[in-house]
């Protein structure tokens, strides 16, 4: 009988950094464009807001393969890590327009970079646990996490506005605490290859 992957080390991390750093995401689901209307920023511009960070993802996915490969768990999470604190900092201070779009594409890095580090951490787990491992990831590595942070955010947008991104960026950096163990996963995986 195989272990739960719960009992996995590199499960636990890959579970913990994706908690923090998608979760993180939280507030910007819920309260993005309430906080970009407050700011007089149009309805069209919002759309194309948010549809430029999923076209900037979706081309991560596309063509960023090299690039994920050679730069493995441990880096992509402390990119995604750093990035989030980066991007939901900015959110809570950038008024304009210009400057929002280019911090829009940094969803590539935050969201993205953090679900493909998850995925090369569940390639390495074993084959019959694959199906248990990505549902529990999906549910406690994104799914809770992210619903508790947009109660969390709902409870503290009305006093802070956009310093509930504040609160997102310290969160998403958290998720630096994995870092030490994946680069021993890492260093343990490259020298059994």
């Amino acid at each position: 009988r195989q272990q739960s992957p719960l009992r996995l080390r590199p499960f636990r991390l890959a579970l913990l950094a994706t908690g923090l750093i998608q979760g993180a995401h939280a507030a910007y689901y819920g309260f993005a464009p309430l906080h970009w209307r407050s700011l007089g920023i149009t309805d069209g511009a919002i759309g194309l807001l948010i549809a430029e960070g999923i076209v900037a993802e979706v081309a991560l996915f596309v063509w960023g393969r090299r690039l994920v490969e050679r730069l493995g768990p441990a880096r992509l999470t402390a990119l995604a890590a750093g990035l989030s604190v980066l991007r939901w900092t900015a959110t809570a201070f950038v008024t304009g327009v210009p400057v929002l779009a280019a911090v829009q594409v940094l969803h590539a890095g935050t969201f993205a970079f953090q679900h493909l580090s998850t995925m090369l951490v569940l390639r390495t787990l074993p084959a019959a646990r694959a199906g248990t491992a990505q549902a529990l990831m999906s549910a406690l590595g994104f799914s809770a996490p992210t619903a508790a942070l947009t109660w969390v955010s709902g409870q503290v947008y009305g006093p802070l506005g956009g310093g509930t991104f504040l609160a997102m960026a310290a969160v998403g950096g958290l998720g630096l605490l994995a870092l030490p163990g994946l680069r021993q996963v890492e260093r343990r995986s490259q020298s059994c290859a």
